[in-house]
């Protein structure tokens, strides 16, 4: 959450310490102040496991794609709702009965709000698209739909038409006769079956960017889990380490942020 949580980061921001969460919440909401923090302090916030699990996808958009201007990017970066859409799709499930599923195996909160309305992809979304497009965090702005008005009626016509229905984020840079700016959405979409991220199912998570230089690339794996998450945060605690063994500068530590927001 975003309540204690806040304090307790910039706490340890104001004292020198490098951050390493998986909170997504925290900075969709305070990230821009707690970036900030992190600035004037000469330290890093670390958030690889905030987004899609086990995907190293702050690192590919910081590093790999760096030399690319981002055009979009889109992704199925809920675990719980690719679930529950999948059994839907694949079992002929209501919606209901594949939500208790999903609780009963582990993959929905007992609350499952944030899921199924689509919040917690929003608060992914929100940010991918300030690292992929430079700007400020913005969850205010996102257009959100969640799943919880689909039913099992919705998948078969999708099938017959040659679809599949997922819960996407889609952050993409407009500029023609419609809308100039960037676009931030999350909502049930249709994508073609035979598209790759139609065959993403389960709980995977997926997400595909679009940069001017490389083209499309695709990071597909697990989205949750315990393992998949500790695989990305000690992943951040190694670059930390790397970081405070660099050369000195007046601030105690030499290299490019790991992970900043603008």
């Amino acid at each position: 959450g975003s309540g204690p949580a806040r304090d307790w980061v910039l706490a340890a921001l104001r004292a020198g310490r490098h951050v390493v969460t998986a909170n997504k919440a925290l900075l969709a909401e305070h990230g821009t102040e707690i970036f900030t923090a992190a600035r004037q302090h000469g330290v890093v916030v670390a958030y690889e496991a905030a987004v899609a699990g086990s995907i190293p996808i702050i690192k590919a958009l910081r590093e790999g794609l760096t030399a690319n201007r981002i055009e979009w990017l889109a992704g199925i970066i809920n675990g719980t709702t690719n679930f529950i859409l999948s059994r839907m799709a694949d079992a002929g499930l209501g919606f209901a009965e594949a939500l208790a599923q999903a609780q009963a195996l582990g993959y929905a909160e007992a609350d499952p709000t944030f899921d199924i309305e689509g919040i917690d992809a929003a608060h992914k979304l929100t940010l991918l698209a300030a690292l992929a497009h430079g700007v400020p965090l913005q969850l205010h702005k996102v257009h959100v739909e969640g799943i919880t008005q689909l039913q099992a009626i919705d998948m078969v016509c999708a099938e017959r038409l040659g679809y599949r229905i997922k819960l996407v984020g889609v952050a993409r840079r407009r500029d023609d006769a419609l809308a100039q700016g960037l676009e931030l959405r999350v909502h049930p979409a249709l994508l073609p079956a035979t598209h790759l991220m139609a065959q993403v199912n389960g709980s995977m998570n997926a997400v595909m960017v679009q940069g001017d230089a490389a083209g499309s690339t695709l990071y597909c794996g697990a989205g949750a889990g315990s393992e998949q998450t500790a695989s990305a945060v000690i992943a951040d605690l190694v670059d930390v380490a790397r970081l405070a063994g660099g050369a000195p500068t007046q601030h105690g530590v030499h290299a490019q942020p790991i992970a900043a927001a603008p």
